[in-house]
């Protein structure tokens, strides 16, 4: 030993062996992954999520995860990923309803063996009160808990736990209305330069100018609506649906009032 250390700490030293330490570092069994032998794996994407989130980055970190530790994959659903929805509440969630109802029909005895395991918290929620609420409701009424492999060892369940787990939801919340509050920013900024915003309306096309005309259809439609018939009525002698008359002058409509506003009444 060193000739600088005490006596007695140099008895202590003396006193390290295998046990030091324990074989299992959580053997106490308040391990946050103590008993988990399975998951299910959930993954979520919305459109303005950047790509450190793409459905194959989430489902490639959730599988190595789970090899890592050794737990069955039960099912994987990744619906809400490759069709992009937001993470803002759980209804009309396909992918989420789906995993609810698989959960609720395994046995109970699986149910307290298996987590559902995502990348990260916020692919399970951008809504603090929805997300807490949703995480207890799995935990205490279906016996299943749930983990996030880029922190797995942070249990929401737990008291220090749920303390990080509100954090982290509070951040994502903040992040998605920081997103939606950009998103109106570019819109607007789009609609300033005129440039049309969603889907390309049918029965319009874009000429050599890359300008938006109309089609003969579009023309009949927009002729018809004028001259006062019904949206039906234009259906049925254009051969289009109602849906898509009523669209098409909703379309035209949305470009007046923009125009408007960009240089005023016209004539």
């Amino acid at each position: 030993m060193d000739g600088g250390l005490a006596s007695a700490y140099e008895a202590i030293l003396r006193l390290v062996n295998d046990n030091f330490p324990p074989p299992d570092l959580w053997e106490d069994k308040t391990s946050p992954l103590a008993d988990i032998g399975s998951c299910v794996i959930y993954t979520r994407l919305s459109r303005a999520d950047d790509k450190s989130h793409s459905p194959e980055t989430q489902l490639y970190i959730t599988e190595q995860t789970a090899a890592r530790q050794g737990w069955k994959v039960l099912s994987k659903f990744s619906q809400d990923a490759d069709e992009p929805i937001s993470g803002k509440a759980f209804e009309a969630r396909p992918g989420w309803d789906a995993l609810t109802e698989y959960i609720q029909q395994l046995p109970e005895k699986t149910r307290q063996k298996t987590c559902v395991l995502v990348k990260s918290f916020d692919r399970f929620s951008r809504n603090l009160e929805e997300g807490l609420v949703t995480e207890r409701v799995f935990r205490e009424e279906l016996g299943v808990r749930l983990r996030a492999a880029e922190t797995l060892y942070l249990a929401p369940e737990s008291k220090e736990g749920w303390m990080t787990f509100v954090d982290l939801l509070k951040f994502a919340h903040f992040e998605r209305l920081m997103i939606v509050e950009r998103t109106k920013q570019g819109l607007a900024t789009a609609r300033r330069k005129g440039k049309h915003l969603g889907e390309f309306p049918r029965y319009f096309e874009k000429d050599a100018e890359d300008r938006i005309v109309p089609t003969d259809t579009a023309t009949r439609v927009a002729q018809l609506r004028a001259a006062g018939r019904s949206y039906s009525e234009v259906a049925r002698e254009v051969g289009v649906t109602r849906q898509e008359a009523f669209s098409v002058c909703k379309y035209l409509r949305n470009e007046v009032e923009r125009l408007k506003q960009k240089h005023g009444p016209t004539s």
